[in-house]
């Protein structure tokens, strides 16, 4: 028995009880309790006034449990959104500039091709049709990567929007 342990029989130890603190089905912890001085202090009145706290201190632990885990994965969290923002600032900033460096060669193209076609040159149906074709098509690709370029200026708050009156029926 217990009684008998080293522990108990040189500390003089004359009352002991240990109360298992349970949360829904599961081994929270252990309150262990001793009195010194007198014999059977730990009543079945006592250790059920005992078990009632032992309730309220297995809510308290398991709540300080999910505290701690809300609070750990909260800080994941914003640890993952301040990476992620990081990310996105970067891939704006690429956006944006691989834009503009699209922009000029595009623009020369254009310019070119508008010359060549406002010329007054004669040229060849099939040149003609190519030159037609390289305009479109260039101007297509402009407006591409012009929408690019706002739509990351959107994403960095550096594009704004102008609202004034307008009629709907004009």
């Amino acid at each position: 028995p217990y009684c008998f342990q080293p522990y108990i029989q040189e500390s003089g130890v004359c009352s002991v009880a240990a109360l298992p603190i349970i949360y829904q089905n599961s081994l929270v912890a252990i309150i262990y309790m001793e009195h010194a001085f007198t014999q059977g202090v730990f009543t079945p009145e006592r250790m059920e006034t005992m078990a009632l706290l032992g309730q309220h201190v297995a809510s308290a632990i398991v709540n300080t449990r999910l505290l701690r885990d809300v609070s750990k994965r909260t800080t994941q969290l914003e640890q993952s959104h301040a990476f992620l923002a990081k990310a996105l600032r970067v891939k704006d900033t690429i956006l944006s500039n691989t834009s503009h460096e699209l922009r000029t060669p595009l623009n020369g193209i254009i310019g070119l091709t508008e010359c060549i076609l406002t010329s007054g040159i004669a040229l060849d149906p099939e040149v003609q049709s190519c030159m037609d074709t390289t305009l479109v098509l260039a101007r297509d690709l402009l407006s591409l990567v012009s929408d690019i370029l706002d739509m990351s200026r959107v994403n960095e708050g550096g594009l704004r929007l102008n609202y004034k009156p307008t009629s709907l029926h004009s």
